[in-house]
This record gives structure tokens, sequence and C-alpha cells, in this order.
């Protein structure tokens, strides 16, 4: 499943807690009431006002009271939030939420903490859904499967129609590789069928997964005048942008993208990078100063071979999205390549393969990483359980190369080069220079710490 996002990336649905919404979007479901004609009058007047001065204070009164009268369609609206996203992102910055988030998200409080602290809260509000889905992602972060469904099947009783944790529970279904039930989610009512986030999520499950998609044309609808009426629409363009995209219409992919653009959310910026990117149409999104936008920055610093900022973004990436191994692969693979730095690489590996078990990048960067750093009997015991993980694609050349290398620093030399050339054989079949360039660096370094003069020819 985390394999399948980078590979053929979609728009899947982002898990984070309840309170971290308010930063990654500047709308949100609010309860709506009816303007009457002195309000009317003087929300004429705030437009007019902010027109003219542009000031922070107008801009957010114009968005919340868009929000609170139904109206987040016109002009001023999207004007105004674009404001504060693209010319002020010292607000974002500065902002509280945005701090807490961070907090949160560099395991400053710990996992258990945060369950503990849910529990007290859901004594007094027992019935709010968006409790009982923060509790199934705290405890699906530390492995506690049956504890997170547990509380996913309360967050359901307490509200099933509540978009927020739909689209949490979809994800958290994703994740136990259960599709039925995710799509299940999405279809149960008619509200949700005709919710644009919800056609979004169902589009780009189905893509994943090659699975008919039963509401393709809902969103085929909504986005035929390649005109964004609400802002729960754009991830829908998004959505559909990559599906033109991927059947060959780059054309009128490049505009649904485009305006998916007028003002997205994190997952947007980093499913436009990967279109874009893999179809050679690049779009400049430096411009976009999106909250947490680590994923395309860190996909942006790794073609830029800027690897400090990779370092920093994929770090963050990763408490972002705990269960997104493909941060940590990067992270710990870039500490040891690039800075010989073992022991950190070490630590995220550790920190990932908590949450996601058996992966095979996270335990192989592992495994290399306690060779370099000559922990030889750890070193061994996580080989015994990476020889047991179910290889993917090419993934056996890659166990062939750290086989080599488990060898080498056990004193079977020879076998271990035995191992190291068979895995060149393979990568250099399969035309995959990058990896049989990293096999040769690693080859080499073996070879040049024993003193072997093969290191001079591999190099």
């Amino acid at each position: 499943m985390n394999d399948l996002e980078f590979s053929n990336r979609q728009l899947l649905p982002r898990w984070i807690p309840f309170d971290d919404v308010n930063i990654l979007t500047p709308f949100t479901e609010w309860p709506v009431k009816n303007m009457n004609e002195e309000e009317k009058k003087n929300f004429f007047e705030l437009q007019n006002s902010w027109y003219k001065k542009n000031t922070v204070p107008q801009a957010v009164e114009i968005i919340a009271i868009s929000h609170l009268f139904d109206i987040a369609d016109t002009p001023s609206y999207f004007d105004s939030v674009s404001y504060l996203m693209n010319k002020h992102s010292d607000v974002i910055d500065n902002n509280i939420f945005l701090q807490n988030f961070l907090k949160k998200h560099t395991n400053q409080i710990s996992f258990q903490d945060r369950i503990r602290n849910l529990k007290q809260i859901s004594r007094n509000f027992y019935s709010d859904p968006s409790i009982w889905t923060d509790l199934a992602y705290y405890y699906s972060c530390l492995g506690q499967i049956k504890q997170a469904e547990k509380a996913s099947y309360f967050a359901l009783r307490m509200n099933p129609n509540d978009i927020f944790s739909i689209r949490s529970l979809v994800k958290y279904y994703l994740l136990r590789n259960n599709i039925d039930a995710a799509l299940w989610l999405l279809y149960k009512n008619d509200d949700l069928k005709n919710n644009p986030l919800c056609i979004s999520t169902e589009i780009s499950i189905c893509q994943a997964y090659g699975i008919n998609s039963k509401l393709l044309r809902k969103g085929s609808s909504i986005t035929k005048n390649l005109i964004i009426h609400k802002p729960n629409e754009n991830e829908l363009f998004a959505t559909m942008g990559t599906l033109e995209f991927n059947s060959g219409n780059s054309k009128k992919g490049m505009k649904l993208l485009s305006n998916s653009l007028k003002f997205p959310n994190e997952n947007i910026i980093a499913q436009v990078r990967y279109i874009t990117n893999r179809y050679n149409k690049p779009i400049d999104l430096s411009k976009f100063n999106t909250p947490c936008r680590f994923e395309a920055d860190s996909w942006i610093a790794y073609k830029n071979s800027d690897f400090e900022k990779l370092l920093e973004q994929t770090e963050k990436w990763f408490y972002f999205q705990p269960f997104t191994p493909q941060p940590a692969i990067m992270n710990s693979y870039i500490n040891s390549l690039i800075f010989n730095d073992e022991e950190k690489s070490i630590k995220m590996t550790l920190d990932a393969l908590k949450i996601s078990k058996n992966n095979f990048g996270l335990q192989n960067n592992l495994v290399v990483s306690l060779y370099r750093d000559n922990q030889l009997e750890e070193a061994n015991k996580q080989m015994n359980i990476l020889k047991k993980i179910p290889l993917e694609k090419d993934e056996s050349f890659v166990l062939l190369a750290t086989e080599g290398l488990s060898d080498i620093h056990n004193g079977n030399i020879e076998i271990g080069n035995k191992f190291y050339q068979q895995a060149l054989d393979g990568f250099t079949k399969n035309n995959d220079f990058e990896k049989k360039s990293r096999l040769l660096y690693y080859w080499a370094w073996e070879c040049r710490k024993l003193h072997d003069n093969k290191w001079v020819d591999l190099i």
C-alpha cells in the first residue's frame, strides 16, 4: 500500500489528528446561517475596505464570514485566502496551531501521552467522533491494532457521516489493506457520494488498485467546465488531472492540475509535483507557501542534490505522515550514504519500523547501517529478519547485495564478493543504473576497508 503511493501516486486522503486540520486547510465544514440585510451591507463594506487596504485581520474576517454564511465561492474569499497563503507566510509560521503541530509531530509528546489526554477528554465529549479517530490514529502508531479497531468502531457510531472521520477511517482501512471497507465508507449514503472530497477519494483509491470507479462520472461532471466553484473541489481537480495525465491527455490534465492550485493543501502540492515531474511538464511550486509541504520539498531537494535540506524535510515528513515509510527510507539512506551517520540512520529506521513492520526498504537500510557501524551481532539478527520478508519486483537483487555486505563483515569475503557480483549482474540486466551505482559504491567501500585493490576497478 505505502509503496504504491510512490510507484503510482494518487491523491489518497491524509490521516492526521483533528487539531491539525486547522493548519492544513483554510476551509472546514462550518455551521451555516443566513445573512440578513444589515449583515450583507457590513460584509460588502468589509470587502471594499479589504481591497483598498489588504490587511491580515480583514482577510481573516472575510474567510470566517464566508464559511459562516456558506458563501465561500466569492472572489473576495479566494483572494483573501491566496493573500494569506502566498503573501503572508509569517502568519502561518507564527500560527499557534502550527507551533503545537510541529511540537507533536517531532515526538516531543509521546503517543502514550496523547492517548491518555484523549481518553480524559472523551469523558466529557464522548460523542465527538474526532476523539475516536484520533485514538485510532495513535493506537495505530503504536501498533496496537485491536485498540485502534475499537476506536474506529466508536468513531463511526458517534457520527457515521462526519466527513473528517470518514476520510480518516478510509485511510485507516487502506493501511489495514481492507479496500472493500474503505470504499464501503464512501458509498454508504448519498450525502457522502455527492461530496467532492469523497468523490476524489473514491476515484483515487480505484485508480491505485485497478478497480472500476462508481463515482467517476460525478467527478467528470463537476470538473468538466474547468472552474472550481467550492474550495472542497480542489482535491477532485487534482485527482481528475492525474487521471487525464495517466490516460495520455496531458493538455487537459495540466489545466485541471493548474486549477487545483488555486489554493492547495500540501497533498495537492505533492501530487502536482509527482505528476508533472513524471511527465516532464514541471510547474514552479516555489511560490506556494502551503503549510507542511514536506513531501514535495523532500523530492525537490532530492532532485537538486540538496542533501541537508532533504534530511530536514524527510524527518518532518515522516513525523507528519508516520504511516508512510518512504521519508524514513530516504532519510536513513542519505544519512548513511552521504553523511556516513549510521547512528541517525539506525534511529530513523527503528522509529519507522515500529509502525511499518516488515517493510523491506526500512529493514534493509537498518541492516546496512548496523554492519557499517560494526554492530555485527545485532546486524546478523536483523539480517535474519530481512531474509524472511516477502520480496517484490527487483528486491531480490537488493537482498543479494546486502547478503554480500553481510558475508564480508562475517569474514566470508569470497562468498560476499560473489553475492555482490550476482546483484550487479541483476541490476545491469534490468538497466537499473541508480541501484547499480549504489551497489558499486558500497562494494568499493568494503573492498577499500579490506585493503583490496578491487575497489579501484569498481570505482
